[in-house]
């Protein structure tokens, strides 16, 4: 008797390039709302283990995503936070192909600060258009979801730059646990707490 192999579990998923790939359809009613029959996202991975242990996280993640979108709902509180997340790291990567001088640094950082002290969210805005885009939704002005994601991607500029200024002085630096002032534990999912 021949043994066989047992089928593979790849649902949602797709091999391109030795690499896996999550690959969700978007529900047919979303499409033209969020510009795209399929979310695909490489899972940076060879291993279909490890890509099967990141599928369940992000199918959650774009049903959450698909169900907000049909009824037309802001973006999450974790969707803010993850937005500013990827600013942050990508402000990071940035900086260190074209790496700006101390003095640009610090009138950034200034103007940015007076932003975020002002609550100026229009100094955020070209990237909070951009991520309204991205995200299929619409972000109006003056509204809870535009100020947190404007208070977000500040302070994930603000945290890049200090970052930044810092690495220039051979100094490490740690990103921050979170960049929303209710602030979202990325590893717990929890909101951050502030001890005394």
């Amino acid at each position: 008797m021949i043994a066989r192999k047992p089928k593979l579990d790849t649902r949602l998923l797709q091999k391109r390039h030795q690499r896996w790939y999550f690959v969700q359809p978007v529900p047919r009613a979303l499409q033209a709302k969020m510009g795209r029959r399929l979310v695909v996202l490489s899972l940076h991975t060879p291993s279909l283990r490890e890509a099967q242990g990141k599928r369940a996280a992000l199918e959650h993640h774009w049903e959450q995503v698909f169900e907000r979108a049909a009824r037309g709902e802001p973006l999450s509180p974790l969707e803010i936070e993850e937005t500013a997340r990827e600013a942050y790291q990508g402000l990071l990567a940035a900086f260190a192909v074209a790496p700006p001088d101390e003095e640009s640094i610090d009138a950034a950082a200034w103007h940015t600060e007076e932003a975020l002290r002002g609550y100026n969210w229009g100094h955020a805005r070209s990237e909070i258009a951009a991520v309204a885009q991205r995200k299929g939704v619409q972000i109006e002005p003056g509204s809870r979801t535009y100020s947190a994601l404007g208070e977000a991607l500040l302070t994930a500029r603000l945290e890049a730059l200090y970052g930044r200024r810092k690495a220039m002085h051979g100094e490490p630096s740690v990103p921050p646990i979170a960049f929303t002032a209710a602030g979202i534990d990325p590893l717990t999912l929890q909101p951050v707490t502030m001890s005394n």
